[in-house]
């Protein structure tokens, strides 16, 4: 297995695209429009930011996949379906502020994606210094996008606690990412490379795992609004452990 595995070439992102780029655009919107609403579903309160935002994950997603430019018409497509709903929302359309909220957007994957490839040069066999630095480059995507979009939902939302709409839209933003990302990735590599996903061969690992993953899902969306302190609290402490493991 493991002289098998050397033998594969390097892995070209570009092989996760479809092979047409207008079809490729078209299937980028609409699903891009199904993680927004569902990012919206998430919302635990009217007047608050969402607890997770799923877009951010694809979006990044999609920038780093694809060569850089293209990355205008992806992210015109972001900005004009971000829009198209807030409008649809009525009330909660506010014409300068969803501007900047989807701008804010804009810019987590745009600098996520971007040190996301600085970080790796060139996609080879997995390696976990390589999902490490995916992972920072996510986590200080969403710091540059919260310090645009907390001051922006300031203005809409009661809360004017900048300190504290900063690490809402950061926790949610890099949430999204982490969720959404390893997903993608996943399942585009098992569809478009099969040879490059891993073979399922440990039937009771998987249900073992899946039964884990529910048991602590359940757990943690059932506890109290103030019962759990996440270290995603400290997202100094957090960029600064994964900077360090990423560029050890």
């Amino acid at each position: 297995m493991l002289r098998q595995a050397l033998s594969l070439p390097n892995l070209e992102l570009e092989a996760l695209l479809p092979a047409r780029p207008v079809l490729g655009l078209a299937g980028f919107a609409i699903a891009y429009t199904v993680f927004v609403y569902l990012g919206y579903g998430l919302r635990e309160q009217p007047d608050a930011l969402v607890i997770i935002w799923p877009p951010a994950g694809f979006l990044l997603v999609s920038l780093f996949v694809t060569p850089r430019r293209v990355w205008g018409w992806l992210i015109a497509v972001q900005l004009i379906i971000e829009l198209l709903i807030d409008l649809g929302r009525g009330d909660r359309f506010h014409p300068g502020w969803s501007v900047t909220f989807a701008a804010a957007d804009s810019l987590d994957a745009i600098v996520g994606a971007s040190m996301a490839q600085r970080m790796i040069a060139r996609a080879v066999l997995p390696r976990v210094r390589q999902v490490i630095s995916f992972l920072a480059a996510a986590g200080l995507g969403a710091a540059a996008s919260a310090s645009i979009g907390a001051f922006a939902a300031m203005q809409v939302l009661h809360d004017q606690s900048y300190p504290h709409q900063w690490q809402v839209w950061w926790a949610g933003n890099w949430l999204g990412s982490l969720a959404v990302a390893p997903m993608i990735f996943n399942w585009a590599i098992r569809w478009r490379l099969p040879s490059y996903s891993v073979p399922v061969q440990r039937l009771a690992e998987i249900l073992l795992l899946t039964a884990l993953l529910i048991a602590l899902t359940v757990w943690i969306f059932s506890a109290p609004v103030l019962g759990i302190t996440s270290f995603l609290q400290m997202p100094a402490v957090l960029l600064a452990v994964l900077a360090y493991a990423a560029f050890r």
